[in-house]
């Protein structure tokens, strides 16, 4: 792809040189036209066209030499000298040979004898008349200084055409990569909450095999649901907004199994959630520790989970839970959180909201995502 968009880039690059050197040879051919439609020549002379583009040939080539021969050592960082001592020799040569023609061509004109009439300036009447060889020599050599700076401008149009496609070229490769980087920190974030979350979950089957050897098959079951979510979805961009809410249900029932009557749980997850896509595992870290922090086997607890599609304000995962890790000494912190906050920021820049609140007794968490409504009218139409 990125082959085919260079290659794309350099046929309109050779487009343009084309149009702005037909434009170039155009030139001669508008003036005189211009001329004749306006009566300052009787005929139309092609031959001075002609001797105008002999004019500019040189030019030409030297463009063509510059574009395929020097501009490559412009592009590498240690030929940079080397391409401008060829530049400007190149220049240099150009205009030293165009200046020999000239002046073997004056030298033939200058052997010519010219007859010259002196005539008064007020009546108009003839006062001397002679014969003279050549023609008065200017002071210095204006076309000399011509040449030199339409040399000058040629190669500039070549370096500025150049430099611009190549911009875009790297401008493209530049947001390329960081897509790339963008899916590459994405996929390191996704498989760093895997391990946390089965870390977590193989700690609670390990407790439960000494003390209830059946509880402890029913929650390897439950385990075995989320891993087949987790092993096939887990690489997808997308996933169903019911997929997502089947997940955290069977994460739920699985903790349930472990869990005593002194601890409440509610939960209201949406079920009208068919059309709406979303980035696998975004809420899990959420109910990850609520289980972990919110469950006391000595206090009561109480866990109230909430799920909610708003075609306004967007999907929105709310949690309430007892705030039991002050009293345990831990912090209401962990990868899983990090690494989701981390998450938000590359998925949805500056268009999310994320509360945590300690109220003392009760830990809250809201997060707020778009409802991604253009999806979900893509897929309505398909």
């Amino acid at each position: 792809m990125e082959r085919k968009q260079d290659t794309y880039y350099k046929k309109v690059e050779r487009v343009i040189y084309a149009a702005l050197w037909c434009g170039v040879a155009l030139i001669p051919l508008v003036v005189q036209g211009y001329e004749y439609m306006n009566g300052t020549d009787a005929e139309f002379e092609f031959d001075k066209a002609v001797k105008t583009w002999i004019a500019i040939l040189p030019f030409f080539l030297l463009f063509w030499v510059h574009d395929l021969m020097l501009m490559p050592m412009l592009m590498r960082r240690r030929r940079k000298w080397l391409y401008g001592v060829l530049t400007m020799t190149a220049i240099a040569g150009m205009i030293a040979v165009m200046d020999m023609a000239r002046r073997a061509h004056r030298h033939e004109r200058d052997n010519e004898l010219r007859e010259v009439i002196v005539t008064d300036i007020d009546t108009g009447k003839e006062l001397r008349r002679f014969t003279r060889v050549g023609r008065p020599k200017p002071p210095f050599n204006m076309m000399l200084l011509m040449n030199v700076a339409f040399a000058l401008f040629v190669v500039s149009v070549n370096i500025a055409v150049k430099l611009y496609f190549r911009a875009l070229s790297n401008r493209r490769r530049i947001a390329r990569l960081e897509a790339e980087n963008t899916s590459t920190r994405l996929q390191f974030l996704k498989y760093q909450i895997n391990p946390h979350f089965f870390m977590n979950t193989l700690n609670n089957i390990h407790a439960l095999i000494d003390i209830d050897a059946e509880r402890a098959r029913d929650v390897v079951i439950e385990l075995s649901k989320l891993m087949r979510y987790v092993l096939y979805e887990i690489d997808k961009d997308e996933v169903t907004l019911r997929q997502e809410v089947d997940f955290l249900n069977n994460y739920i029932e699985l903790m349930r199994i472990r869990l005593t009557d002194n601890v409440k749980i509610n939960v209201g997850l949406t079920d009208d959630v068919d059309d709406i896509k979303l980035p696998p595992l975004l809420f899990i870290p959420f109910v990850e520790n609520i289980f972990k922090h919110g469950v006391s086997y000595r206090e009561p607890s109480v866990i109230d989970i909430s799920l909610k599609v708003d075609a306004s304000d967007g999907v929105t995962f709310r949690s309430v839970n007892s705030n039991h890790a002050k009293s345990r000494g831990d912090s209401y912190h962990g990868i899983g959180l990090e690494n989701l906050r981390r998450r938000l920021d590359l998925l949805y820049p500056d268009n999310y909201i994320l509360e945590i609140n300690n109220n003392g007794d009760t830990f809250e968490t809201r997060l707020t995502i778009p409802a991604t409504r253009q999806r979900v009218a893509e897929i309505k139409k398909g």
